[in-house]
């Protein structure tokens, strides 16, 4: 399991990376190693051009758009009307933004693994790979997750009050405790299917791309071809996910 909650690998820090604290619980391995890793960079750079992105597209409005502009009034436009459609427009006032920012950000956070800019001398030689991407980490995944864990009892608390709670003891009170399990499996799966099938992904490029049978580079160029489908499905699963548990919060009475 150690693989699971593994926040960088030893060979991902650029700078630090020595453990300050560690421990093992119920075959858990957890430590704390402050430093900066590639894919902290990643993530930095993937904030970065969005928000470079959304100043460009609004600095100059124009009645009729043209250009870059274009783009973004019909790319946000768009998953703006998508989601106000799943979860009604009220709720899209406050929670759209955030669910079209996570469908963009991760679907940009699974394509930036793709890059080949990370540059390696070892053994004396010169090679390029694959960024990792900041989705293929589950700190990263797990920090998404928490976001809409909170957003879904706030939706909840804010349209029902205090009665939101009683779908916790619903239909009699000994299902508390299977209520609060099932309401902190719902993050915790987001985080997980979306750090297992990048990190998977990546994995599985990155070996083939070191077996001596496929040095054509033809397989892992394939794997790379599909990476851009999976990247797709797994920000629309995800902010689907995130836009379904809000939506039922919401309702609960």
């Amino acid at each position: 399991m150690n693989a699971v909650l593994q926040v960088a690998s030893e060979g991902s820090f650029l700078l630090g990376g020595e453990a300050m604290w560690e421990t093992s619980k119920i075959g858990f391995n957890f430590s704390f190693a402050p430093g900066l890793t590639k894919w902290m960079i990643v993530f930095w750079g993937v904030m970065l051009f969005m928000i470079i992105a959304g100043v460009l597209g609004v600095r100059k409005k124009a009645l009729v758009p043209s250009g870059w502009q274009n783009f973004s009034e019909w790319a946000v436009g768009g998953l703006s009307n998508f989601f106000s459609k799943m979860i009604g427009p009220k709720l899209a006032k406050t929670f759209g933004p955030m669910l079209v920012t996570f469908f963009i950000f991760i679907l940009l956070s699974n394509y930036s693994g793709m890059l080949p800019l990370n540059f390696s001398t070892e053994g004396g030689t010169l090679s390029l790979s694959n960024l990792q991407a900041p989705t293929s980490v589950f700190s990263v995944t797990a920090g998404f997750a928490l976001i809409v864990f909170c957003c879904v009892h706030f939706a909840g608390f804010r349209e029902n009050k205090l009665g939101y709670f009683k779908h916790l003891i619903s239909p009699v009170v000994i299902m508390l405790p299977f209520s609060i399990i099932d309401e902190i499996v719902h993050p915790f799966t987001l985080a997980l299917r979306l750090f297992g099938n990048i990190h998977g992904e990546e994995t599985v490029v990155e070996q083939l791309g070191t077996l001596s049978v496929f040095t054509s580079g033809w397989v892992p160029s394939v794997m790379e071809i599909l990476g851009l489908l999976f990247g797709l499905i797994q920000a629309l699963i995800f902010s689907l996910l995130a836009a379904i548990y809000i939506s039922e919060a919401a309702e609960h009475e």
